[in-house]
């Protein structure tokens, strides 16, 4: 059977990925991947960056508009070969909303798509990561409690998702990112459960597209972002959703592509989407 492939959520020198635009897009095309679309890390508010420790390995003195212009060029010399857009991964930081409304007003224009993600819960006056490690996971465990931490995230998710600000919810479940072996918390205990199902209802109602994400592989949970009976929750209220293996580096490009769009045939889809001008586009698998 012949896959048509399509990879929504890829990183390059343009943020925090390891290979240069171009170098992405010969790997894609070398994989066999009809469309991919770019989306570096947009920037991150000077007064937050200031205020964490953890910003990520970011160049915010980054030429963005020469980013951009050779994202251009790209789909004009690989037209014939694959399909290229641009788009962003912007975080939802809890007290930054009015900022990031701002940013999303002044440069919608600019992208296919904009990826809303959740990296940071604030508790306090502390912005805590959910890419951290294993230790500080066991700390918020033993201090604050998963309960409280894993329900604040959600809350975060709904907020977002309410905002409108964006075509696609990234990584739906990262905060299961060390919990393997359930050595954190139980996907199928109530609490947690019920927290998920009404992130679910208000994507439903925002109709907001999900991704299938499969960096969670290459996580300490050894699992695509969501789990699978949360990809069958979304089928049932007719959740769009795309697939993504959000690369960083060389070799990530088509990682575990299949493995997804196996995944999303099981729980009943039909078709993912991609993205023009942040509009959904279906294609059928």
């Amino acid at each position: 059977m012949k896959h048509i492939l399509i990879n929504s959520h890829v990183h390059s020198t343009g943020s925090d990925g390891k290979l240069a635009p171009e170098d992405m897009v010969k790997e894609a095309i070398a994989a066999g991947i009809s469309y991919i679309c770019f989306c570096d890390h947009y920037k991150r508010p000077e007064a937050f960056r200031k205020l964490s420790s953890h910003h990520g390995p970011f160049n915010y003195e980054f030429d963005y508009g020469a980013y951009v212009n050779e994202i251009r060029g790209l789909q004009k010399k690989y037209k014939d070969k694959i399909e290229i857009s641009l788009g962003t991964e912007m975080d939802w930081l809890e007290g930054y909303e009015e900022w990031t409304a701002n940013e999303i007003k002044d440069h919608k224009k600019l992208y296919d798509q904009i990826i809303g993600s959740v990296h940071y819960v604030l508790f306090g006056k502390e912005y805590l990561s959910i890419n951290t490690t294993p230790e500080k996971w066991m700390e918020i465990a033993n201090g604050i409690g998963m309960k409280e931490f894993v329900g604040k995230y959600y809350h975060l998710l709904r907020v977002m998702i309410k905002s409108n600000f964006f075509t696609c919810l990234g990584h739906l479940d990262m905060v299961k990112i060390y919990n393997k072996d359930s050595r954190l918390f139980n996907e199928q205990d109530e609490w947690y459960k019920k927290e998920v199902l009404k992130t679910l209802d208000e994507a439903a109602k925002a109709k907001i597209c999900i991704e299938i994400n499969t960096h969670g592989f290459k996580k300490d949970v050894g699992a695509q972002y969501p789990s699978e009976w949360i990809l069958k929750e979304m089928k049932k209220r007719n959740i769009p959703i795309t697939i993504s293996s959000d690369a960083h580096r060389t070799g990530e490009i088509n990682d575990k592509l299949i493995e997804a769009f196996a995944l999303a045939r099981k729980a009943g889809y039909k078709s993912i989407m991609k993205f023009k001008d942040r509009k959904m586009i279906e294609v059928k698998i």
